[in-house]
């Protein structure tokens, strides 16, 4: 007679079954781990014990209520642990919201901002602070003497080996082109250092802005890559300097208020090392 239906399983399980006789005392260790007392059944001598009044158990950890001698008959049946594998299927999805995976894992996308992630090779991109600047400076300059100009950002560290990364772009001009000296800048932090020695290095960053022509606004900028070594909040400032007196104007087009403006920015990328 032909069946009918679903075919058998051509699978099988069996319960987990653990031995403990010979052991002695109140404290047993479990090979599996379990959730809840209901889920063994534990047997002295051959008479099942009722779980959380004569035993109970926190992961793999069996607490006996009454003492176990060597010579009795004491053995677990794991009832929520059934023996058996199972290999996922290699052309199905596998979603999951937690996990370990050994080997090499390949995706064509991840979603979420990468925030939690832990174990990630050197480059991971730990936090932006970005500022925009607009307002109009007039800064009157010595010769050969940084000031600083109203282009800042302030970023804490979330780690002390980590790099910081600072970008900018600054507009300027200037009243004096100076013998084809023009204007200079360059980044000051205001950790670690006191006084006027707060610069990266004795060096300019930057280029030359402002060329030969008086009044003449430029928007240039830079990259500086910080080792910081610091948790602690790290103040980032533009400053600029002219080879010779002048005034220098921050996000002016020209002699006056009344030609194109412009809008200087700075950004700080903390790098994972």
């Amino acid at each position: 007679m032909p069946y009918v239906g679903n075919a058998p399983s051509a699978s099988f399980q069996s319960v987990a079954y653990q031995d403990l006789t010979g052991g002695t005392g109140t404290s047993f260790t479990l090979s599996h781990a379990v959730s809840s007392a209901q889920e063994i059944e534990v047997f002295v001598n051959n008479v099942r014990q009722e779980p959380t009044v004569a035993y109970t158990v926190a992961g793999t950890a069996l607490t006996m209520t009454g003492t176990i001698a060597a010579t009795d008959d004491f053995y677990v049946v794991f009832q929520g642990k059934a023996v058996g594998s199972v290999s996922h299927p290699t052309t199905s999805p596998l979603a999951a919201t937690t996990g370990t995976f050994s080997g090499a894992v390949t995706a064509t996308s991840f979603s979420g901002d990468g925030s939690a992630l832990t174990g990630v090779s050197a480059g991971k991109v730990l936090q932006v602070v970005h500022s925009f600047y607009d307002t109009e400076e007039s800064l009157v300059l010595s010769a050969d003497t940084a000031v600083a100009t109203g282009l800042t950002a302030t970023i804490i560290p979330t780690d002390a080996t980590s790099k910081i990364l600072v970008t900018y772009s600054l507009c300027t001009s200037s009243n004096n082109s100076g013998a084809a000296y023009g204007s200079y800048h360059m980044v000051y932090h205001d950790i670690g250092q006191t006084g006027t020695d707060t610069a990266f290095s004795s060096r300019f960053f930057g280029a030359r802005f402002g060329g030969n022509t008086t009044y003449s606004m430029s928007n240039n900028g830079g990259q500086i890559y910080h080792d910081h070594n610091t948790t602690s909040a790290i103040d980032y400032t533009v400053y600029v300097e002219h080879k010779y007196a002048a005034t220098v104007y921050i996000n002016r087009g020209g002699s006056n208020e009344t030609t194109i403006d412009g809008v200087s920015s700075i950004t700080l990328m903390e790098i994972e090392q």
